[in-house]
């Protein structure tokens, strides 16, 4: 028993050496707490350098990005203008369309209702004036009976596209 209590000795010392030796090693690598202290302080400081540069690109980024809403805005406000120049100049474009439609049929009208007069043998040697306005005929001059006003009147009537006619034709 005195063997194996003194080899129990032998081997537990042993241990308590080898466990101290570990404990020694252990405690040379830790670091002291100024050292400690020193890291952390220059984690800290990478940590706020950082915040610092990323603080920086997000005003650039929101600088840049305002300039580019302004850029989109002033070209909505360009698009706008140009939408409501092209609207009037498409009512312009309408209107000057239908005077020449009208201008147009005027001149048709005209032509067609003074054939029909000359073509008439009761209207033959007088003379009729003939406009014709926006589809409105206006007959002016002087003729030899009531019939042959009557006449020119209904002639004129006829006429396709004729919205009207006011008749200054006298009797002579």
């Amino acid at each position: 028993m005195e063997i194996i209590l003194m080899t129990f000795n032998r081997i537990s010392h042993k241990w308590t050496a080898l466990l101290i030796c570990i404990l020694a090693l252990a405690a040379c690598q830790q670091e002291t707490p100024e050292e400690r202290l020193k890291a952390n302080v220059e984690a800290v400081e990478n940590v706020q350098e950082d915040h610092r540069s990323a603080s920086e690109d997000v005003v650039d980024a929101a600088s840049a990005l305002a300039a580019r809403k302004q850029s989109v805005d002033d070209a909505e406000a360009a698009l706008a203008k140009a939408r409501k120049e092209l609207r009037g100049i498409q009512k312009e474009l309408e209107e000057e369309q239908k005077l020449l439609q009208n201008s147009a049929n005027d001149t048709a009208i005209f032509r067609l209702v003074q054939q029909k007069l000359l073509d008439a043998p009761e209207l033959e040697n007088s003379a009729v004036r003939v406009t014709v306005i926006n589809g409105v005929i206006t007959l002016d001059g002087q003729l030899n009976n009531q019939n042959q006003v009557n006449l020119a009147e209904s002639i004129a009537k006829a006429a396709p596209g004729v919205k009207g006619v006011r008749n200054f034709l006298k009797v002579e």
